[in-house]
């Protein structure tokens, strides 16, 4: 239980665990995909919910990146031009950040444990809309290009793996 709150802890941008990097703009999200659940006498299994919350899949495994980013977005949602370009507006928010000093309320049971209904919630839905920022993506030659870059995992579940084996070899 205590590897679930370093875990938790560490997925709110608080404390590293050793050998991670730390996550620069948590947005909350992937906290709130996180609980536990006791799976024998001496076992407990951290979930990660993957389903609601693809980023925990991706900073477990990565991203393989994508060398024209452009076409994937300006696919069947954009818009076009008078001079026949698809173009789709970006906003770009500056507000992710969690609130100062923000302390995880951790809901146990015998069985199992998560966050709070209400905290889980607040962190797992977006921000507030209102984007202070706009860029425009279009396919006009001469554009700009839009590729990302593949992003390594950062692999939490791994290293607090290592780390509880390191801490008991015979378990």
């Amino acid at each position: 239980m205590e590897t679930y709150r370093q875990w938790l802890s560490w997925s709110l941008g608080g404390d590293t665990i050793a050998g991670a990097r730390t996550l620069q703009h948590p947005s909350g999200r992937y906290a709130a995909s996180l609980s536990w659940r006791r799976t024998g006498v001496a076992s407990v299994a951290i979930i990660a919910d993957e389903e609601s919350t693809p980023e925990a899949k991706w900073l477990e495994e990565g991203t393989t990146g994508y060398a024209d980013f452009k076409a994937l977005m300006l696919g069947r949602h954009s818009k076009t031009s008078k001079d026949g370009y698809k173009y789709r507006i970006i906003p770009i928010r500056n507000d992710g950040s969690l609130p100062e000093n923000s302390v995880p309320n951790i809901v146990e049971t015998s069985r199992g444990g998560r966050l709070s209904k209400p905290q889980g919630k607040i962190w797992a839905s977006n921000g507030p809309t209102g984007a202070q920022e706009f860029r425009v993506m279009t396919n006009k030659p001469g554009s700009a290009a839009w590729a990302l870059p593949p992003m390594t995992p950062y692999a939490p579940a791994k290293i607090l793996s290592d780390l509880l084996k390191k801490q008991y070899p015979d378990g």
